[in-house]
């Protein structure tokens, strides 16, 4: 994923946390803001209960793979949070899981 389509700043984060919309399911939370510029930005956050900095590294970097593989559609800013229950996922249900939240929030389209 290029850098120009990641979201860092904390302050980003928390804007688009408390004014965008919500989806979930057992694995991830994703809130998504519909945005003014004409490109799709991604931030993920990985929690310190979940592991490590390496364990919680390759998370993210799974994310971020998972998420460039896919054409997305719409100018929008979402950031992915994952839940603890990640740590027992092997990345094919990683990957599932993660496109059908995808899905169900319109990012990308159904294949």
């Amino acid at each position: 994923m290029k850098k120009e389509n990641i979201l860092k700043s904390n302050r980003e984060f928390n804007h688009i946390i408390n004014n965008g919309q919500k989806f979930y399911n057992m694995y991830y939370v994703l809130y998504i803001e519909k945005s003014s510029i004409d490109q799709q930005l991604f931030g993920f956050s990985v929690g310190t209960k979940i592991g490590n900095a390496v364990v919680r590294n390759k998370i993210r970097r799974q994310l971020k793979n998972i998420v460039q593989q896919r054409k997305t559609k719409g100018n929008f800013k979402c950031v992915v949070i994952t839940k603890r229950k990640i740590i027992n996922l092997n990345y094919e249900d990683k990957e599932k899981y993660l496109i059908d939240l995808l899905i169900k929030a319109g990012v990308i389209n159904n294949e």
